[in-house]
């Protein structure tokens, strides 16, 4: 299975070969699961609206030495250039991200200088962002932020708790060197949990911190990036996006949730395959693919990936194509609205959506092979579409269905296995309640926002 991550681009009013056009910030993330190139699953999340936590590589507009601040332009997607400005104080500059070449040292700030800078807070009725040159990244269990000094820990948790998380990392000799006098560290409330662990006497004798030095590597190394590719990148460009991990994260396992239900082969997958020839004892495999540095880089950071490291994710690079050249992601999309869907057989359904509920109708169509049960094969092939259909379009509440009719209620046995298995697979809770006098099958599926 292919777990495939992009964005829609939207451009703006300015020309397109503008240099300064950032057209990659703020557009929703979408997040695609394909399996035997057809799309299975389909999610979006949106970027920080706020823009806090995003990191940029500004250019210093102007400073202003009785504010003791500078103004920097971070951004170019706001028509009013006022919303494309920040505001930054100078007491809180790390010259490190200062990327205008000097030779003195350490740098100070000037007019013009090419600067990293995050957002700290949101603008507030007539005031501008504030930004910070103190860059901050987040992992599941530590936090990292350039330019300052120290180990603490998440005031969330209790003092003492707070203590024993604190001198377990101050005295871990790989943390301690990693992070040196560069960065700071901040264990999250999660730790919590690996606390518990170690205090544990009947838990195995590894050491369940060992999880934090990893991620302490895998944050510091990507500061350490961000700061390297920032010379490469034009004024305007977001190097990182805050996009609520936990959505972002929470939409790949709901796709790694479907590849792990589809690992037992279905027998209505069998079935289907039997009678095509098929080799049902193939096993399945799972890639992440992105052709966005940036989602690339977000990936690698988020807590989905620090879960789940034995999953390989590949950048597809300019030569290799983009996911939407390469897996025709519009077009399945745009397939996905359609109230008519095609089967493979020649039958097809017919989708319509009532306020009370979704109603999708089966019919012959073109479906003409005799051998066999062909009712039976088509409602089978009918059923699995319709899941798939059910989950592309995130319907929620009563769904019916109106299969062809059959005959022996053994069918309908077979029929209610594969409907009951097919919404097995769904990441979001969906039930089959029963077949009614008339054999329309009752589904209802739980509402969650895609």
């Amino acid at each position: 299975m292919k777990i495939l991550i992009t964005r829609d681009i939207k451009k703006t009013d300015k020309k397109e070969n503008d240099p300064n056009v950032n057209e990659h910030v703020h557009k929703k993330i979408r997040i695609s699961a394909y399996e035997d190139n057809k799309l299975e699953l389909s999610y979006t999340t949106q970027g920080s609206s706020d823009y806090v936590g995003n990191i940029y590589v500004g250019h210093v507009e102007n400073i202003v030495k009785n504010l003791d601040a500078a103004f920097v332009r971070f951004k170019s997607d706001s028509p009013n250039a006022k919303d494309n400005t920040g505001y930054l104080d100078l007491k809180d500059i790390v010259s490190d991200c200062i990327l205008t070449s000097r030779t003195e040292e350490p740098k100070t700030l000037r007019n013009g200088d090419i600067v990293l800078v995050q957002v700290k807070k949101p603008a507030v009725k007539t005031k501008q962002v504030v930004l910070t040159t103190k860059l901050s990244i987040s992992g599941r269990y530590a936090a990292i932020t350039l330019g300052q000094k120290g180990t603490g820990c998440s005031k969330k948790l209790s003092e003492e708790k707070r203590k024993d998380i604190i001198a377990i990392l101050k005295h871990d000799f790989s943390i301690r060197e990693r992070i040196s006098d560069r960065y700071g560290l901040i264990a999250r409330t999660e730790c919590e949990v690996l606390l518990d662990k170690k205090n544990n006497k009947d838990a195995d004798k590894s050491n369940p911190f060992d999880v934090v030095r990893k991620e302490v590597d895998i944050l510091c190394d990507k500061l350490d990036e961000l700061m390297q590719i920032g010379t490469t990148r034009s004024v305007a460009t977001c190097l990182y996006e805050t996009a609520s991990d936990s959505d972002f994260s929470d939409k790949l396992l709901r796709c790694l949730s479907f590849y792990n239900s589809c690992l037992n082969i279905e027998d209505s997958s069998k079935y289907l395959a039997t009678q095509s020839g098929q080799d049902v004892s193939k096993p399945l495999d799972i890639e992440v693919i992105t052709d966005d540095a940036d989602l690339f880089s977000m990936y690698n950071a988020s807590s989905f990936h620090a879960d789940h490291p034995e999953i390989p994710a590949r950048l597809l690079l300019p030569k290799d194509g983009t996911i939407g050249v390469l897996y025709g992601l519009s077009s399945a999309l745009d397939k996905a609205a359609q109230k008519r869907v095609w089967l493979d057989s020649g039958a097809y359904l017919v989708i319509e959506s009532t306020e009370a509920m979704h109603v999708i109708d089966v019919n012959t169509g073109k479906a003409i092979d005799k051998k066999g049960n062909l009712f039976l094969a088509i409602n089978i092939e009918a059923a699995i579409e319709s899941a798939r259909q059910i989950r592309l379009r995130n319907f929620s509440g009563m769904i019916m269905i109106d299969f062809i009719n059959m005959n022996d209620k053994k069918d309908y046995k077979k029929l209610e296995r594969v409907i009951r298995k097919e919404l097995d697979k769904d990441p979001v809770k969906a039930d089959f309640a029963d077949f009614t006098k008339l054999g329309i099958a009752e589904l209802t599926r739980t509402k969650k926002e895609t």
